[in-house]
């Protein structure tokens, strides 16, 4: 629940070494994940996995993760982000900053509120 993304928020901004973090279908409204992405992004963890599908992100919470993609340039490997109510706005977000992520191999976005135009917006590298 949001309650709860809250006060694990708290707990990672403390982590130093978190590598994966898998909330997935956890019920986390906006009013939690923001929260939760803001400790997440400045935590300075050596992320390499974030699953946080079926959660209510939205384009503010996609905002958020295109930064965390921003800072953990070097780490972050997997993302996914999909049924997390995330718009045309956020998508944009997100695919802007995945190019500055160097060591991303997979992103799954698919179920979002963003149109047809964006569906199955899925990054892979080899």
């Amino acid at each position: 629940t949001s309650a709860s993304a809250r006060r694990l928020a708290t707990l990672i901004k403390k982590s130093k070494g978190l590598k994966k973090i898998d909330l997935s279908n956890n019920q986390i409204k906006i009013d939690g994940s923001v929260p939760l992405l803001t400790a997440i992004r400045d935590s300075k963890c050596p992320l390499e996995v974030l699953c946080l599908n079926g959660n209510e992100l939205g384009d503010l919470g996609a905002e958020i993760v295109a930064n965390i993609l921003k800072f953990t340039k070097s780490t972050l490997r997997i993302l996914r982000l999909s049924h997390t109510k995330i718009g045309s706005v956020g998508m944009d977000s997100i695919s802007n900053a995945v190019y500055c992520c160097e060591a991303i191999q997979q992103v799954k976005m698919h179920g979002n509120l963003s149109g047809a135009d964006s569906v199955g917006y899925l990054f892979c590298k080899a």
